[in-house]
């Protein structure tokens, strides 16, 4: 189910980038283009 993954995706990208963000709107457009994909 690619819907489910790409949820389960975003959760995984979304705790790493709020370890490392130091640019929240430049990281989210990183989350935005990569659950895209």
């Amino acid at each position: 189910d690619i819907e489910a993954f790409k949820k389960l995706n975003a959760r995984g990208i979304e705790l790493e980038v709020r370890k490392v963000s130091t640019d929240p709107k430049l990281k989210m457009m990183d989350l935005i283009s990569k659950i895209d994909k």
